[in-house]
């Protein structure tokens, strides 16, 4: 795989943003604004009401990002903005706070790869992970709500979790288990591209009580294995910079690129 066929796929697989949506448009939805990849949720969810894939010219951005403010505005929705290597034009982040758009530190990312699909380290003991179905997952919202934080609510993560059902069979959810405790401490979420080559590791997120025990490693690995058993070579993670991310650095994963995340708020004041 080419180094500009890998950020590609780590640009259009992030929060799923280039991932089609058929079959989900009763919570989720595509929106045609022109220039960008927008989608719109029936929920007041920054995960779920998403732009990015940014292809605006120096003299149409501006008035492209209107159009986007307008339209979550009309929709009295939070909304959040990828910019990746390839948005163009290239001064977009400034554009975007200039528009009312604040940059969500919290939630910047690495695009990271790892090819082959072997960890630098091993998995821990004492952590048991399975991939479960969207209703086994849903029994579970609230746990997986707790352990992402960033105000992301279980309706939210249900509706993402739908969105994978209907994916299937090219999207997987996993939970955790660790040693001595009846209930899953952690879970994640996995997309097989249809190219047949990239494994994404598309979210995870361990709650604070059993953090720093390897539950992460052990979710990363078992993903890993069940690509390899499909024959998937690359596998792919946007990981947040603070936390995520030097984990994965630590299991053999490279940086690739930014991604940088700009939320806007519905009464933000506007230009």
């Amino acid at each position: 795989m080419t180094e500009d066929l890998l950020v590609r796929r780590i640009e259009e697989t992030c929060s799923g943003i280039g991932v089609p949506l058929t079959g989900h448009e009763d919570v989720l939805w595509h929106v045609p604004l022109h220039g960008v990849t927008a989608r719109c949720s029936t929920l007041n969810d920054s995960g779920l009401n998403m732009v990015g894939l940014a292809k605006l010219s120096a003299e149409s951005a501006d008035s492209g990002i209107a159009a986007v403010v307008d339209y979550y505005q009309s929709q009295e929705k939070l909304v959040s903005w990828i910019v990746g290597p390839s948005s163009t034009p290239q001064d977009l982040g400034e554009r975007l706070l200039a528009h009312g758009f604040v940059l969500d530190r919290e939630e910047c990312m690495w695009g990271m790869a790892l090819q082959p699909l072997e960890l630098a380290a091993p998995a821990p003991p004492g952590i048991t992970v399975r991939r479960v179905s969207a209703d086994e997952a849903a029994a579970h919202q609230s746990m997986m709500a707790r352990a992402y934080g960033y105000g992301t609510t279980a309706e939210g993560l249900g509706a993402m979790m739908r969105l994978g059902a209907a994916l299937s069979p090219q999207a997987a959810i996993y939970l955790a288990w660790a040693e001595g405790s009846p209930s899953p401490v952690g879970w994640s979420f996995a997309f097989f591209h249809a190219d047949g080559e990239t494994l994404v590791l598309d979210g995870s997120a361990t709650l604070p009580t059993h953090r720093h025990r390897g539950v992460y490693t052990a979710m990363v690995a078992e993903r890993l294995r069940d690509g390899r058993t499909r024959g998937y070579t690359t596998a792919v993670v946007q990981a947040v910079r603070g936390t995520s991310a030097p984990i994965c650095a630590q299991l053999g994963f490279r940086i690739v690129c930014a991604l940088d995340m700009y939320l806007w708020h519905p009464r933000a004041p506007r230009l």
